[in-house]
């Protein structure tokens, strides 16, 4: 538990950085606000990372959710995001 909760907080502080609107989280995902999210979340889907898109759920439009995974996994996901952003 102690792994997934730094990871989750070392991933919030990157996507910060990355100037997306993170929401607070006490779980092992990351819900977070982004320009074009249908165009990303397809451009990651295709690189093999797996996130939640739900664009019809009221509020969720331009939403991407995001578990926490390994330091690995996460690397992955913020180099892949810096390219698309």
């Amino acid at each position: 538990a102690d792994l997934v909760i730094a990871e989750r907080e070392r991933l919030r502080t990157a996507l910060g950085e990355l100037e997306l609107k993170v929401y607070p989280s006490r779980t092992n995902f990351l819900l977070f606000r982004v320009e074009k999210a249908a165009e990303i979340y397809d451009a990651l889907a295709h690189a093999g990372i797996r996130l939640r898109y739900a664009p019809k759920i009221p509020g969720l439009e331009g939403h991407l959710r995001l578990t926490v995974g390994t330091k690995e996994e996460n690397d992955l996901v913020l180099e892949k995001l810096k390219t698309l952003l």
